[in-house]
């Protein structure tokens, strides 16, 4: 079964991408993988459907949230997941509303599977930043 959230990873190894989207998507989870921070602002400048986020801290310098509000605002108005080594959290993270710590380790997926499942049941179905009101349906870009 399809869940109806929309997830966004955004890791720089490439190898983590492709397992938290294999492991993700065998649990009917709709998501889309970035790589760079490029491709983050890309995502959020065009404004496509995220109800969460799982983000790995090292895509992000602390110097370029602050240069760009709009990512960061984005960013704090959905669900967080940091998926991070031990150690490796920036501090304008603890500003956030809605995040959760997932350290990266071998058996991280489970932690980080039961993490999405509370938050999301916990936020409930999130409002599309596109045109939802006037019956679009919500679909990512690659679906089109």
């Amino acid at each position: 079964m399809k869940h109806p959230h929309f997830i966004l990873i955004a890791d720089r190894n490439p190898n983590i991408c492709r397992y938290l989207t294999r492991e993700l998507q065998g649990e009917g989870y709709r998501l889309f993988a970035v790589g760079s921070f490029a491709q983050l602002c890309h995502w959020v400048a065009n404004q496509h459907p995220v109800d969460l986020l799982v983000l790995d801290p090292a895509l992000l310098e602390e110097d370029k949230l602050e240069r760009y509000p709009d990512l960061w605002a984005h960013i704090r108005s959905r669900p967080l997941i940091l998926h991070c080594l031990p150690g490796d959290r920036p501090a304008v993270i603890g500003q956030h509303p809605r995040v959760l710590i997932v350290e990266k380790s071998g058996n991280s997926i489970t932690a980080l599977k039961k993490g999405l499942q509370q938050l999301l049941e916990r936020e409930g179905p999130l409002p599309c930043l596109h045109n939802r009101a006037q019956g679009h349906q919500r679909r990512w870009p690659h679906e089109r």
